[in-house]
């Protein structure tokens, strides 16, 4: 359910969750379906799940990979549903608006890429609450003001 919230909002056209799970399809699946997909398109539409909870009947999204997709609008609130998330990349959409201040509720999170889309305002100070973040890009969006003083609490950052 809240990946089909987050594919409406994102803009996602044509999810079609019927076509089988995404945890084991390891992408989402778009209708009209394409005769031929690339390995390329594959790796910017990623899903990774960790099916090892009650004994493996239950299966946790982990990682999302919506990249190069032209994606548009606001990250959606609905991606907070997703709390063992570990990786986010969302780079090179037209992403906008400012990030949302949820993103320090994802206490798993080891890397954070939302670089090359329209981000603005100011960097959240709850970024600095992301304690496993390895690796964080922000790049190339319009982000405003100073990096947050809070910054200094990501111990394990390798990579900025």
């Amino acid at each position: 359910n809240a990946l089909k919230k987050i594919a409406t909002t994102l803009g996602i056209n044509g999810l079609d969750l019927s076509f089988g799970d995404p945890c084991h399809l390891g992408y989402l699946k778009m209708i009209p379906e394409v005769a031929i997909v690339s390995n390329r398109e594959l790796r910017n539409n990623t899903i990774d799940c960790d099916c090892s909870f009650n004994n493996n009947t239950t299966c946790r999204i982990i990682n999302i990979d919506l990249k190069t997709l032209s994606l548009r609008g606001k990250l959606p609130p609905e991606l907070a549903e997703l709390q063992y998330l570990q990786t986010i990349s969302l780079c090179a959409n037209r992403l906008s608006g400012p990030l949302p201040s949820g993103l320090q509720n994802f206490n798993n999170l080891r890397f954070l890429g939302v670089e090359a889309n329209q981000f603005s305002g100011p960097i959240p100070d709850g970024i600095g609450n992301l304690t496993n973040l390895k690796g964080l890009q922000l790049g190339s969006n319009q982000f405003t003001g100073s990096l947050p003083n809070t910054l200094a609490r990501l111990v394990n950052l390798e990579d900025l």
